[in-house]
């Protein structure tokens, strides 16, 4: 967990309102390591399709999981199936749209999560035309609600799903541009999280040890067979807008997007803990794994750019100092944060305004680069220290 604030997240353990969030992560690590920011970013969205929904045709928050290969994806999604249970499906081989609309029943799409527990298997292992069928059809299910093949075959209506894709970092990075279309892939929300080489040799020892085999897990996930009106505070709109805004500068999606997703994931994680209103420890737990969800079709070091900023969010950042925190944290070369600077600002993604003052660049120009409200014009960031 890379970015995320640690003491924030030990604080917030502490509260009555998020007692369930905090037992399932700990239920899941105790037998999938390194898993607790997974779980609290993930299950809210699961919750999604609970909450009763504020206008017609509204999506599910469908997530995009992208973790190292072995790390326990295929696993962690088991063990969501064995707990939800009637309301679950799992696919682990190709995904042909013609078997999906033929063999699956209505009710497979009305109130399911679905769980495909290989993305590379069921994208990858298609050819082109296939794939192209197979997203269209996801298109359509998860935005319109429907799909007709045209051919006389059943067609589907009211679906109502939610879908949760596996991917192996190594290879979805790999194979990104092939697997999935940018339409397909703006109707999910990437969660990754990085494992180090340390991880990985505790990960070994563990299974070697085998501690972990015999421990079953179980959660508590309040399952609703019916959608919950679940209250959004008036109170808290600025402070949404806010992390939507901020959120559609980290993954590139449009703030529509992303307020959609975030007030969904509040009302989830309410859900999820047991009340039908949202309230502040939701949105501070928000705001805390928020660098888990991350853009996998998007350019790493811009990616780092935006962290970056967000740390320092409503205060202005001198390019230099970027270059010089890159360059010194994870060996970025100075050509690839210039590209990436620069692509920023011509995306509008980041706010940003020339510097001529030779007090400040010494010599030439540079620029300085801000998310969010600056709170002073005249106050910036003289060093950066994360």
């Amino acid at each position: 967990m890379e970015h995320i604030n640690l003491k924030r997240l030990e604080q917030l353990k502490k509260s009555e309102y998020l007692k369930n969030s905090f037992y399932n992560a700990r239920e899941i690590s105790k037998v999938l390591y390194k898993y607790e920011g997974i779980v609290l970013a993930h299950l809210p969205n699961i919750m999604s399709i609970m909450v009763k929904p504020m206008q017609m045709n509204e999506a599910n928050n469908n997530t995009i999981l992208i973790l190292p290969m072995g790390s326990g994806k295929s696993t962690y999604f088991s063990i969501l199936c064995n707990h939800l249970k009637k309301y679950s499906l799992s696919f682990s081989g190709k995904m042909f749209e013609s078997r999906l609309v033929k063999e699956l029943s209505l009710e497979d799409f009305r109130y399911k999560h679905w769980f495909i527990l290989d993305g590379i298997t069921s994208f990858l292992g298609l050819n082109t035309k296939q794939r192209e069928q197979l997203q269209g059809f996801l298109n359509s299910v998860l935005t319109d609600g429907e799909y007709d093949r045209g051919d006389g075959s059943k067609k589907i209506t009211n679906a109502d799903i939610c879908v949760n894709i596996a991917f192996a970092k190594n290879n979805f990075d790999r194979y990104k541009r092939e697997l999935l279309f940018h339409t397909t892939q703006d109707r999910f929300i990437t969660i990754y999280e990085n494992f180090t080489f340390a991880d990985r040799e505790h990960i070994l020892r563990k299974a070697y040890e085998n501690k972990t085999a015999k421990h079953k897990v179980k959660l508590n996930i309040p399952l609703k067979s019916k959608k919950v009106d679940v209250k959004l505070p008036d109170e808290y709109k600025e402070e949404v807008i806010r992390l939507s805004k901020l959120l559609s500068s980290l993954i590139g999606k449009s703030p529509v997007r992303t307020l959609q997703f975030i007030r969904k994931w509040l009302k989830g994680n309410a859900l999820l803990n047991e009340r039908k209103e949202v309230v502040k420890d939701d949105i501070l737990l928000f705001e805390v794994i928020m660098p888990l969800f991350y853009s996998g079709l998007e350019n790493s070091v811009k990616q780092r750019v935006i962290y970056l900023l967000s740390y320092y969010e409503g205060k202005k950042v001198l390019g230099s100092k970027i270059k010089k925190y890159l360059m010194e944290k994870f060996g970025v070369s100075e050509i690839a944060i210039k590209k990436a600077l620069s692509e920023l600002r011509k995306e509008g993604r980041v706010n940003y305004e020339k510097v001529t003052d030779r007090t400040i660049v010494g010599r030439g120009y540079d620029y300085f680069y801000w998310i969010g409200d600056v709170k002073s014009e005249q106050e910036y960031i003289k060093e950066v220290i994360v």
